[in-house]
């Protein structure tokens, strides 16, 4: 996944906007859920496993993001 997509990612699922006081996704109805980058992890370790990758999770030696403290 290119830096920019990350951001775009990013800055439209996870980050609360003053002004709107909800993500961009949430306003425009895609999601009704506040994402963080665990959610993030997950889709780019989905598509990398569906490729026949290993994972992004895996490739740096972690099982899961779940349960690692922040």
């Amino acid at each position: 996944m290119r830096s920019g997509a990350l951001y775009f990612a990013f800055y439209n699922f996870c980050r609360i906007h003053k002004t709107i006081k909800v993500s961009p996704a949430m306003a425009a109805g895609v999601t009704d859920k506040l994402w963080n980058m665990e959610d993030i992890v997950a889709l780019i370790d989905a598509r990398d496993e569906r490729k026949g990758g290993e994972g992004y999770c895996r490739r740096l030696g972690f099982s899961s993001l779940r349960g690692r403290s922040r």
